[in-house]
């Protein structure tokens, strides 16, 4: 069953409320919204509707919803796929820093890792496919989300960051099957469409990440290097900002790997 135009607009503001709240979402609220107009029956009958079709749930403690799994793919989807959100100075930090490491494929790594880590407030891991070399930061910032005030989520999401080096090859492949070593992005043109893969939840191959997302995605280096970027967060990360992020970063790398190298 396809979602109504209003459905979908509820299900939208639902869900970047809960982003920037992690709290429970009324009907109440998305009325005093007023980009909706209609009542907040109204509201309330297509928020059952929803929950129905699970795409929202219910906490026992909380007369408001909060989007399912369901709700989070259909966001990505849907809703955003086509429109990821970066602001044009963030674009020129990440372009100055990689600028910086212009010749050397594991500093643009590093850079990069660090970058996006502090703009997006989430985990990142870099690496260089094929070689044993990893840069990874941002398990801080996690810990301050309160999704990880649980111990079983903080031992997880921990032991993913310290075994990431050994289960890197196996996730890889199991994300971008036959593909994952040689990526399919078109030199010089910045096509990323088939190298940024996008798991919500249960989609994760690691059972122990099933209730986190995961952004992984390939690009171009320098001296003919192919880079990874895994972008870790909770489920209720900001998609459309993340996504822009990492999209403008592996376009720029693909766009500017095969210059020549400058002299040091």
């Amino acid at each position: 069953m396809d979602l109504t135009g209003r459905q979908e607009a509820i299900l939208s503001t639902i869900i970047r409320e809960y982003t920037q709240t992690a709290e429970p979402v009324g009907s109440k609220l998305l009325e005093n919204r007023g980009n909706l107009g209609v009542s907040s029956a109204t509201i309330r009958a297509d928020m059952h509707d929803l929950e129905d079709l699970g795409y929202l749930t219910h906490p026992h403690t909380s007369s408001g919803r909060v989007p399912t799994h369901k709700a989070f793919r259909y966001f990505v989807d849907n809703i955003i796929q086509n429109t990821p959100r970066i602001d044009i100075n963030e674009a020129e930090l990440i372009q100055e820093e990689l600028e910086k490491n212009f010749n050397n494929p594991s500093d643009i790594n590093k850079a990069l890792a660090k970058v996006l880590s502090g703009l997006s407030g989430n985990m990142i891991m870099t690496g260089i496919i094929g070689k044993n070399e990893f840069h990874k930061t941002g398990i801080s910032a996690l810990m301050s989300l309160p999704e990880f005030r649980e111990i079983d989520r903080i031992f997880n999401i921990t032991s993913f960051f310290d075994e990431f080096d050994e289960i890197f090859e196996k996730m890889a492949g199991e994300i971008f099957g036959s593909e994952n070593i040689i990526p399919t992005i078109r030199v010089g043109t910045g096509d990323i469409g088939k190298d940024i893969k996008i798991l919500i939840g249960k989609e994760n191959p690691l059972e122990e990440m099933s209730g986190e997302t995961v952004i992984i995605s390939r690009y171009l280096l320098p001296q003919n290097y192919i880079g990874s970027l895994t972008l870790v967060g909770p489920m209720r990360m900001d998609y459309e900002r993340n996504l822009g992020l990492v999209k403008f970063a592996t376009k720029y790398l693909n766009l500017t790997a095969n210059r020549p190298l400058l002299l040091e």
